[in-house]
């Protein structure tokens, strides 16, 4: 724009302006990530929105936003039994013992979210004998099918673990000291779940559960 103006000597005159307009920069970024998530030299290791303040090239005030989703890794020990000179099946995993005795094997396993997660087999290898090691251990499933919460109820649980139909694990739960836990399901994707319940006897009890959508 131009302007006209009269200067101190009573003459008029003529002013030019050349504006240039600078904007703050806003950029937003949505991303998932495994355990843990870099962004600006900060390492986040929880999903939630956060923001990163700074001084763009032009010089003005700017606003980065980021939405992350931080998905678990799984480093669990799972508890079983078998019989000597009896195949035992874990997974894509077989052996048949041949004597008696404590085993572990370790597995390379990636949850439904795509994150790398180790699972530690503890194989107890009993005599055939045709006894029973010990009372079976009783635990409630409940309700069934699960629309947005699960419980699973039982005496000295010390483990819970669910898989999906592909075998992949969605949840995992260690150090448990309630006879009682509720899970929330309701991100869980519609369709039929293995619950692996491990007790403080080594005996795991496994049970189907459907989760339903409304």
């Amino acid at each position: 724009p131009t302007f006209t103006l009269t200067n101190a000597a009573g003459c008029d005159s003529v002013v030019t302006l050349h504006l240039t307009v600078n904007h703050g920069t806003h950029n937003t970024e949505t991303e998932t990530a495994c355990e843990s998530y870099t962004w600006h030299e900060t390492t986040y290791t929880t999903s939630g929105t956060y923001t990163y303040a700074y001084t763009n090239a032009a010089g003005c005030p700017s606003v980065d936003t980021l939405h992350l989703t931080v998905y678990p890794s799984y480093n669990i020990i799972i508890y079983d039994t078998a019989m000597r000179e009896h195949e035992y099946t874990f997974g894509d995993f077989t052996t048949t013992p041949t004597d008696s005795g404590t085993y572990s094997y370790d597995f390379q396993h990636t949850t439904v979210n795509g994150c790398d997660s180790i699972v530690h087999l503890i194989l107890y290898v009993q005599y055939n004998d045709g006894i029973a090691p010990y009372e079976l251990m009783e635990v409630e499933v409940f309700p069934n099918p699960a629309h947005s919460v699960l419980n699973i109820k039982g005496e000295d649980i010390r483990q819970i673990l669910i898989y999906n139909t592909d075998g992949q694990l969605v949840y995992a739960l260690n150090n448990l000291s309630l006879d009682i836990k509720t899970i929330d399901v309701s991100r869980f994707a519609a369709g039929q779940y293995l619950v692996k319940v491990l007790f403080g006897n080594k005996q795991i009890v496994t049970k189907k559960v459907i989760v339903n959508r409304k």
